[in-house]
């Protein structure tokens, strides 16, 4: 009997079949390596209603997206209905860092709808453009205070994707488009009062406090005033301690305690690659 030679029928379907296997079984690797985080937040005001929050962030190796919506509600809804969506994708350094790419928000509130893009190119933010156009902004930075920053829809990934098992430990530095500014996060001190929040509430997650930090962007004035009051964040490790996501915040405002409470929670696998264009 003959046996099979490269040129036969035989060979050349087990070749295909092969070949189809390989890319089949590396399809599947790819996907199973894609984290998805979705997140849902009731926002209240001095004990009021006053907006719901979502977030969903898409993770590779290598690449993120983040989808971020926030919309107003109760009577603040019924005086002011705003929508807020906004859109990041980026890169992962191998140590797990962000290196966003490409940022998008936009704002309906009734009126012609208002656009803000930023462009990165590495570590830099270096596009700025708004519709309709502000023109020049009146406080001005240069390259160096913008550099190694995050749009704020990265900022939130970043919030989850601690270095190490300590989510109290670390600065995020955030570009919004016109400031710089950092949020500092250190344990909470369990003898610190928390405002809006029961040890019911919190009990079993990390605790910290984060302060927020004015860098470049503002006024002589603005970076001579006080510092604002703290935010405290509870976190609770998910996926296996990959993740660290926010299911309380709480801080002190003008008009009484604002609460972030955490309403939804899924983690699994994403349903299609993360882009970093």
């Amino acid at each position: 009997m003959a046996f099979p030679t490269h040129e036969s029928p035989f060979c050349r379907f087990r070749t295909a079949f092969a070949g189809l296997l390989a890319a089949l079984t590396l399809a599947t690797a790819a996907y199973a390596a894609e984290d998805r985080v979705a997140l849902g937040y009731e926002m209240n005001v001095g004990g009021f209603r006053v907006g719901d929050l979502s977030v969903e962030a898409k993770l590779t190796a290598d690449r993120y997206h983040a989808g971020v919506q926030m919309n107003s509600r109760g009577l603040i809804g019924a005086l002011y209905d705003a929508q807020v969506d906004a859109t990041a994708n980026g890169l992962r350094g191998s140590d797990g860092t962000l290196q966003p790419t490409r940022f998008e928000r936009t704002l309906n509130d009734g009126g012609a709808p208002e656009i803000l893009r930023i462009g990165f190119a590495g570590d830099l933010p270096v596009a700025v453009e708004r519709e309709p156009d502000e023109g020049e902004d009146v406080f001005r930075m240069g390259p160096e205070d913008r550099r190694a920053s995050l749009d704020p829809a990265s900022a939130l990934v970043a919030l989850m994707l601690p270095a190490g098992a300590n989510p109290c430990d670390r600065r995020i530095p955030v570009f919004d488009g016109k400031r710089r500014y950092d949020f500092v996060l250190a344990p909470l001190d369990p003898d610190a009062p928390a405002a809006g929040a029961t040890p019911s509430d919190t009990e079993g997650l990390v605790a910290c406090r984060a302060q927020y930090e004015r860098m470049a962007g503002f006024s002589a004035k603005q970076m001579a005033k006080d510092p604002l009051p703290p935010i405290d964040a509870w976190f609770r490790p998910v996926a296996g301690g990959r993740y660290y996501v926010p299911v309380m915040v709480t801080g002190r405002t003008p008009v009484g305690v604002a609460v972030l409470k955490n309403t939804r929670l899924e983690v699994g696998p994403a349903t299609r690659a993360a882009s970093a264009d």
